[in-house]
């Protein structure tokens, strides 16, 4: 058996369990699993109906005791309740009714017919002792309902549940588990009933797909606590959106931290948003929600769209051509989205993901005010590479706060169709706290009029950038710098950081138009003083002259300061520095440096 189409399945001292290709939905589910009194064997090809509110423990007179206000295994009975009277003497009159304001119930919509009937499964959500009990009639075939007896059994409840594409090979399943066929068409219907059952069974359920493709024309709605919906290793499970417009996979709960859903998986799943405007996933009003080994690739509209999620992460994630190009003036909207809503959004994190073939923006932290942020959210180990955009800013970061970057790396421009016009590459407003520690930035491979690769334009305070890394070509180098300062900011501290271009068009650091209070330029590097010579002139990139006292010079490996007297510094300015040596070394003499300057 292949590695793609292995499924790992608990064993089971029980039977296993089936479901055929077309399954209802089991509605409104939710709660602790219990055990069940009783056994039965259904065969392999079983309906899971809609979920009934209660269960029957014992007969009951038809006409009267099952009407509104009736008190059936311990809960009170509403018109409009589906009910499964299961324990009639005369068992012609089993079967799932729906309460009546006074009188009998009548029979329901889904249960009235003789093919509605046979094999079937009745998940129960409430009662003393029926409570997420799981009941099957196991009548092998009925003539008419209400003329032939219905014998209900309880069953064993599932240990796994399987959903099969309509074009994945043969799996042995193993025991406890239930399977789900698709068709290849609207096979959307057919995971949302196996993910409804799964929040049905209670915490640790897990929907896993098979390899192969499935269709998907409405969104998959995880609306339920502790679920993981789970494909197979290396991208062999495929969900294909048909629909223009809608969602591909939606996590979905209600405002108000009460109301979140919670504890969601998703994992080695491909994404495929094909043209749809609707986001390919979308995580609204969640926390603690798990995303790994994703591939999330096309669609018109946002990749990831999240409002209002917290404690949650992505991890070995890829996003590819998602979002769109903002080209004539189009809203852009980003391969992932991080956004808070009546509440911030908090701790969420990303590592080890790469953007491929974004278009204008492929990261966006965005809070929408001083009062609703985006909070504590960590980047590490991502890449940004292959922007095929027109316009646009590829890192947006605006009122967030304690967001940081480490072992950050952004390719703009490769294989770009045109000119990108007006583009810092990472802009961020309205974010104190801001910590970038390793980023490596490149500004070549057919871009032309990139502004910034880095700008704080404002309403930033307390950040550290750190360790920071830029190559360019002269032919495209930013046109206003690689680091850029306006607006109002306040103690910022920029250390570590080096520009590499060939020819000296633009300019490194550039504070025009800045009003930054308290900022601290810290650079360090190498340099060496050649044989016969006693000095050398060292670039140090800070915008503004250090005080002598300021610079520290260490010698390097290949001698020691005694070989040539001492070094001292001299002549310092905005953009240099000189290293002078008392007696002039016979070979080259390496030497390290750091230089730090405020600006207040």
């Amino acid at each position: 058996m292949d590695h793609d189409e292995s499924i790992s399945a608990a064993t089971s001292r029980r039977q296993v369990l089936k479901a055929a290709a077309t399954v209802a939905a089991v509605g409104g589910v939710a709660g602790i699993a219990r055990p069940l009194a009783a056994e039965a064997t259904p065969t392999s090809n079983n309906t899971w109906k809609d979920a009934v509110r209660v269960a029957t423990v014992a007969n009951g007179i038809l006409a009267s005791s099952f009407a509104n206000g009736s008190t059936v295994d311990g809960v009170v009975l509403a018109t409009g309740d589906r009910i499964l009277v299961k324990n009639q003497t005369t068992a012609i009159e089993n079967g799932i009714y729906v309460v009546a304001a006074s009188g009998a119930p009548t029979r329901a919509t889904d249960y009235a017919l003789a093919s509605d009937v046979a094999n079937t499964f009745v998940p129960v959500n409430a009662g003393d002792l029926n409570r997420k009990a799981i009941f099957t009639c196991a009548n092998a075939g009925v003539a008419s309902v209400g003329a032939a007896n219905l014998v209900f059994y309880g069953v064993p409840r599932p240990l796994a549940l399987l959903v099969r594409a309509s074009n994945c090979k043969a799996i042995d399943i193993g025991a406890g588990a239930v399977d789900f066929q698709c068709t290849g068409t609207n096979d959307d219907q057919v995971i949302s009933s196996a993910l409804t059952l799964a929040n049905f069974l209670g915490p640790g359920a897990v929907v896993e797909l098979s390899s192969g493709d499935f269709d998907v024309a409405t969104p998959i709605y995880l609306a339920g606590n502790d679920l993981t919906l789970r494909g197979q290793a290396r991208g062999g499970t495929r969900l294909n959106r048909s629909s223009a417009t809608s969602e591909l996979i939606y996590v979905q709960g209600s405002s108000g931290a009460a109301n979140h859903v919670a504890r969601i998986t998703l994992q080695d799943l491909r994404l495929d948003g094909g043209a749809g405007t609707g986001a390919v996933l979308r995580l609204e009003n969640a926390g603690l929600v798990d995303v790994d080994r994703v591939y999330i690739r096309n669609g018109v509209g946002y990749g990831v769209l999240t409002t209002e999620l917290w404690d949650s992460e992505f991890r070995d994630c890829r996003f590819d051509s998602c979002g769109s190009s903002g080209a004539s003036g189009a809203l852009v909207r980003a391969s992932v989205s991080v956004r808070s809503g009546t509440l911030d959004s908090d701790n969420v994190h990303f590592t080890n993901c790469t953007w491929e073939s974004y278009k204008d923006r492929a990261l966006e932290f965005v809070g929408s005010g001083s009062n609703n942020r985006v909070n504590k959210c960590h980047v590490i180990n991502c890449k940004l590479e292959s922007q095929i955009g027109i316009t646009g800013t590829s890192v947006v970061l605006d009122f967030c706060t304690y967001i940081t970057f480490r072992n950050f790396n952004t390719t703009s421009g490769k294989n770009v169709p045109g000119v990108i016009t007006a583009q810092d590459v990472f802009k961020v407003t309205n974010t104190p706290g801001l910590i970038i520690d390793g980023y490596y930035g490149e500004s070549n491979l057919g871009v032309q009029n990139v502004r910034t690769l880095l700008s704080l334009q404002g309403g930033n305070a307390a950040c550290s950038l750190d360790n920071l890394f830029f190559a360019v070509q002269s032919t495209n180098y930013p046109a206003l710098g690689c680091v850029e300062f306006s607006g109002t900011n306040t103690e910022i501290d920029l250390k570590t950081f080096a520009f590499e271009y060939d020819g000296t068009v633009g300019t490194a650091i550039l504070l025009s138009g800045d009003s930054t209070r308290t900022k601290r330029f810290e650079n360090r590097g190498s340099s060496s003083i050649a044989a016969a010579a006693t000095s050398v002139n060292v670039t140090h990139n800070l915008r503004k002259t250090p005080d002598v006292g300021d610079i520290v010079v260490t010698a390097g490996p290949t001698g020691a300061p005694s070989d040539i007297g001492f070094l001292w510094v001299s002549a310092t300015s905005s953009t240099t520095f000189t290293v002078k040596c008392r007696v002039a070394p016979a070979a080259v003499f390496a030497f390290g440096w750091s230089a730090s300057a405020r600006r207040s």
